[in-house]
């Protein structure tokens, strides 16, 4: 389900023609797709001998937004509110009323249709694409 931000936590810059977005929250993770129910599990093969293996690190059951490519994540800029949609239910709506929708930079918007999207940065992570969507 998307998260509602409030302006305050999102500011808008404009560089050089390059629209960027940041959001102050740190980037969400996808988690990995759970067996739905009903699907056919495989038959488990039986067990072998268990050979010596080195160390490794461990795996995290989820990836961070940083490595979700770009065409996963979409933007649309509206009037009353901007939606950063993401795979799944990842996303967030910020509304553009109120005292921090002034501090969106005047030609950001047309920055974002002429780019096809925009940046989009969190706390963490380091920024990627989101392509713009048309309501």
């Amino acid at each position: 389900m998307p998260e509602l931000l409030q302006p305050e936590a999102v500011s808008f810059t404009l560089t050089g023609g390059v629209p960027e977005i940041t959001l102050a929250v740190p980037a969400p993770v996808s988690p990995v797709s759970p067996v739905s129910p009903g699907s056919p599990v495989s038959p488990v093969s039986p067990v072998s001998p268990v050979s010596p293996v080195s160390p490794v690190s461990p795996v995290s059951p989820v990836s961070p937004v940083s490595s979700v490519s770009p065409g996963d994540w979409s933007i649309l800029v509206m009037v009353t509110v901007l939606v950063v949609d993401g795979p799944g239910d990842l996303g967030y709506l910020i509304p553009r009323f109120g005292p921090a929708a002034a501090d969106v930079p005047e030609s950001w918007e047309s920055a974002v249709t002429t780019a096809g999207g925009a940046h989009v940065r969190f706390n963490t992570g380091a920024p990627f694409f989101a392509r713009h969507l048309t309501a």
